[in-house]
């Protein structure tokens, strides 16, 4: 064995497998930006995985340019995001799992290891902020104290890990079309798990054609059967939401990030009445 061998070889012992899964169907578009991300990772010790939906639009044709970096990859028919979100849990060998699905990326190519080499968590899940790609521009948002899971998510799934025997025994639940994440995390937090929050930005995230922003009374709805909070004040949160957008687009582009934090700092008000 080689210098550069035995140097690798320690660092993967010394630093914990990290298992990051993507999720795709047919976005040949985005999917080889989203491997190229997780693949010039510095970090040392990473498990790669891509579950594909069936596409047949080139996206394999690009994972295939890729495999040799791959540690499994899939191509098969799904029931959506989140069950293809657990066919990757049950792959994974890792440690901690991340979720950076076709389109996501991580913010630097030293953002693993910037989280984890020298580093002992003594947490279940380790959150940090999040760059939202808008129409108007890129924020950062930032990830909200882990209280707000009472309410709605304090963060972006992209931007966390999680570890995997937690992911193993509680999986997602494929009810939820679209806020599966945050039923997921919700019962993790009340069932007294450790959340650890880190002032990393790990993720940057297209925020314009999601489900959540397409059907944005679905995702209340979901919230409000898992948390059991009032729908009603979520179905005023949508029509706030939708005259927002309405306002975004007769207002300068520089005054939108303004009226969309400021939307949320009414919403999160709320939680003292609730």
């Amino acid at each position: 064995m080689n210098l550069l061998a035995m140097k690798r070889s320690m660092e993967q012992i010394d630093n914990p497998l990290i298992t990051v899964v993507t999720v795709v169907f047919n976005d040949v578009q985005h999917i080889e930006d989203t491997i190229l991300s997780v693949v010039n990772q510095t970090y040392p010790n990473i498990e790669y995985i891509i579950i594909d939906g069936g596409s047949t639009d080139g996206t394999i044709d690009i994972i295939k340019k890729y495999e040799e970096r791959i540690a499994y990859w899939v191509s098969e028919p799904d029931k959506g995001i989140y069950d293809a979100m657990n066919k990757g849990i049950q792959k994974a060998t890792g440690e901690w799992i991340n979720f950076m699905n076709a389109g996501d990326l991580f913010a630097l190519n030293n953002t693993i290891s910037s989280l984890f080499i020298g580093m002992d968590y003594q947490c279940d899940v380790l959150y940090g902020d999040t760059v939202h790609i808008l129409t108007s521009g890129r924020y950062l948002h930032r990830a909200e104290p882990i209280y707000i899971l009472e309410h709605r998510m304090p963060f972006c799934h992209q931007s966390c890990f999680v570890k995997a025997n937690l992911l193993k025994n509680i999986g997602f639940n494929c009810k939820y079309r679209i806020a599966a994440d945050y039923d997921l995390f919700y019962r993790l937090y009340k069932q007294g798990y450790v959340f650890q929050q880190v002032s990393n930005t790990i993720a940057v995230f297209e925020s314009i054609e999601g489900l959540s922003s397409v059907h944005p009374e679905l995702l209340y709805r979901e919230y409000s059967e898992i948390n059991g909070k009032s729908f009603q004040i979520l179905r005023i949160k949508v029509k706030v939401r939708n005259l927002l957008k309405r306002l975004m687009k007769i207002f300068p582009e520089g005054c939108q990030h303004r009226l969309s934090q400021g939307y949320k700092r009414i919403f999160t008000a709320y939680k003292k009445f609730d």
